[in-house]
């Protein structure tokens, strides 16, 4: 590796580590509205397999009940992708689909995060176990799937500009 590409390297990291506190910052005030309906859609997907209940953002459960709160709704891992999304964007077009995919992408597998929780500590107890659990790998697992998806539709959005 040469000076260039290393001093481009170190430019794109330090971008990084700039921009993504900034973008959370903007989003933060955004947690308090999210949490509502994050806890909606966990309650959906996990009233398909345990009876429970919703009461404003708290999902209850035969053994135990949920509370919803700003840290639950993924604005961190959001801002994260976003971050790399902004720095790797080269146009309008792939700012607005990668916001748009990754948002989405990250929100659905927050809710899927929250229903397991709720789930696995149901039926088998130990919430605070099946939350740091199922959190340490959902949370990086999602994340950088939906990074790598979205090189992959960024890769292919430039070959298909190179085609035309």
């Amino acid at each position: 590796m040469n000076k260039k590409e290393l001093k481009k390297g170190f430019g794109i990291i330090l971008k990084f580590l700039i921009l993504s506190p900034i973008i959370y910052l903007i989003l933060k005030p955004l947690e308090g509205i999210l949490k509502r309906y994050i806890a909606f859609n966990s309650y959906i997907v996990i009233k398909i397999f345990e009876e429970c209940s919703l009461k404003d953002n708290i999902i209850y459960l035969p053994n135990l009940s949920i509370e919803v709160i700003e840290g639950c709704t993924g604005i961190t891992s959001i801002s994260i992708y976003l971050a790399v999304v902004f720095i790797t964007g080269k146009n309008v077009k792939e700012y607005f689909i990668g916001t748009l995919f990754g948002v989405i992408f990250i929100y659905f597998g927050n809710v899927i995060r929250i229903a397991l929780i709720g789930i696995l500590s149901n039926k088998y107890g130990n919430p605070i176990l099946f939350h740091d659990l199922v959190s340490y790998i959902d949370v990086p697992v999602i994340s950088v799937i939906a990074t790598l998806i979205w090189f992959d539709i960024q890769n292919k959005m430039k070959n298909k500009w190179y085609e035309q």
